[in-house]
C-alpha cells in the first residue's frame, strides 16, 4: 500500500490552506476550531507532543503492555449473522470465525471516564472487543439503557463490573432487572482482583502477546459508540482502548527509570481496567446459550408422545 505525509493544515476545517511565498502554511489560515486545538498541542510535552503535534511515530517509555501493536491487533471486522448464528467477518479473509458467546465488562466512572466494552468469543476462545463506550458525566440509568441498548445487538446475559464499588454495581443490577421494565435480571458481577492487578494485566497480555499460536485478543477498527470526548482528545488524553494502550506506563522510580511494578498512576486506565476485567473473567469459561436437553431417550413412547410439536415433560411422578 502506498503511504502518504499529511499535516494538520491538510484538514479544511483546521487550516484553509493558505501558504506564505516560501512555500509554508501561513499562521493566519488556522480556522477557530484548527487554533484551538493546535493550541491545546502545544500546550503538551515528551512523546504526546512529538506524536500529535509534530508528527513523530512514537510511544511513551516503559510501555506496560508493549505487546499491543495496532497493525496487528486492531481488525478491520464486522459481525455477520447466518441462520440465528453470529460470525466475525475480517477483511481480506475468507474463513468466518463463529461467536460462541457474548459478554460485557464496565469500569465505571463519572468525573472519570466509564468505559464498558462488549467482547465477542469464538470456538477457538479467542476474544474480539466488538463495541467500546468510552464516556464522563453519566448516570447509571444512562449505562443501564446502554447495556439493554447494545445486549439486543450482541445477545450477552453476563458481565462484569469494577468490585471497589459494589453498591454500583447492585444499583445496575437493579435498573437491569425485572422491576425495571428489564430483561438482564442480575447479570453483572463483581470483577476478581483477589489476585491483583499485576496478574489481571498478565492475563491482558497474554491475550496480546505473538508468540505460539498468536494473539488471542483483537480489537474491532472503529469500534467506539456514542461520540468521543472531544475534550480529552484536545488535551491529549486517551479516549479509548487503542490510545490508552500506548500510553500506559510504569511508574517511574527515584532515579528516573520505570522498574517499579505498579504502573503510574497519572496514566489513563479505565478502558485498560474493562479490559483486564473482560480478560480474568473470560478465560476457562464457556457462557454460550445451553441447548435443550431431551428428556426421554430416542426412540422411547415420551419422545414420541409431543403437543403442538414440542415433547412432553418428564412426568414428576416418574
Amino acid at each position: 500500500c502506498e503511504s502518504l505525509s499529511t499535516c494538520h493544515q491538510d484538514n479544511p476545517r483546521w487550516h484553509d490552506g493558505s501558504l506564505n511565498p516560501d512555500g509554508t502554511y501561513t499562521e493566519r489560515g488556522w480556522t477557530e476550531e484548527g487554533r484551538s486545538y493546535i493550541d491545546g498541542l502545544r500546550k503538551m510535552s515528551g512523546y504526546t507532543r512529538r506524536r500529535l503535534l509534530e508528527g513523530e511515530w512514537c510511544s511513551a517509555d516503559g510501555l506496560v503492555l508493549p505487546e499491543y501493536d495496532k497493525s496487528l491487533h486492531v481488525i478491520d471486522a464486522r459481525i455477520e449473522h447466518h441462520s440465528g448464528d453470529h460470525y466475525i467477518a475480517i477483511a481480506g479473509k475468507e474463513e468466518r470465525s463463529m461467536v460462541e458467546w457474548y459478554f460485557m465488562s464496565l469500569d465505571f466512572g463519572f468525573r472519570a471516564p466509564g468505559c464498558l466494552q462488549v467482547w465477542a468469543v469464538d470456538q477457538d476462545v479467542k476474544l474480539y472487543r466488538v463495541v467500546e463506550v468510552y464516556q464522563r458525566g453519566k448516570n447509571l440509568d444512562w449505562w443501564a439503557d446502554v447495556v439493554c441498548t447494545l445486549a439486543k445487538e450482541f445477545p450477552f446475559h453476563r458481565g462484569v463490573a469494577d468490585c471497589a464499588d459494589p453498591n454500583a454495581i447492585n444499583f445496575l443490577n437493579d435498573r437491569l432487572g425485572r422491576t425495571r421494565g428489564r430483561p438482564l435480571h442480575r447479570m453483572i458481577q463483581p470483577s476478581d482482583k483477589s489476585d491483583g492487578k499485576l496478574h489481571g494485566l498478565d492475563q491482558l497480555r497474554w491475550g496480546l502477546t505473538k508468540e505460539a499460536k498468536g494473539p488471542r485478543t483483537f480489537l474491532f477498527k472503529d469500534a467506539l459508540r456514542y461520540g468521543r470526548d472531544t475534550e480529552r482528545k484536545t488535551k491529549g488524553k486517551p479516549t479509548c482502548l487503542e490510545e490508552e494502550l500506548t500510553s500506559y506506563v510504569w511508574k517511574k522510580v527515584k532515579n528516573g527509570s520505570a522498574e517499579a511494578e505498579e504502573a503510574d498512576p497519572n496514566s489513563a486506565d479505565h478502558a485498560i481496567d474493562a479490559a483486564v476485567y473482560a480478560h480474568v473473567f473470560a478465560w476457562k469459561k464457556d457462557l454460550k446459550p445451553k441447548k435443550a436437553r431431551r428428556t426421554f431417550k430416542p426412540g422411547s413412547l415420551g419422545a414420541l408422545l409431543t403437543v403442538d410439536g414440542k415433547e412432553l415433560p418428564w412426568p414428576k411422578n416418574r
